[in-house]
């Protein structure tokens, strides 16, 4: 199952969120993640990123 994120905000709450996927989400693999960072102070940096995590039948 593959899951497509975008963010909108500043570029080290997108580290968090990518460090916390091991914790949260260890069967997870970060398939492609890009980010842009903002030109002028009234812009937001962006991020998208695609994950696939790995379901396991009769795991629980």
């Amino acid at each position: 199952m593959t899951f497509t994120l975008g963010f909108k905000g500043q570029i080290p709450k997108f580290e968090n969120f990518m460090l916390a996927l091991d914790t949260k989400l260890p069967s997870s693999q970060i398939k492609q993640f890009t980010f842009t960072t903002a030109a002028t102070e009234q812009e937001y940096d962006t991020a998208s990123i695609a994950i696939e995590v790995l379901c396991y039948g009769g795991t629980k």
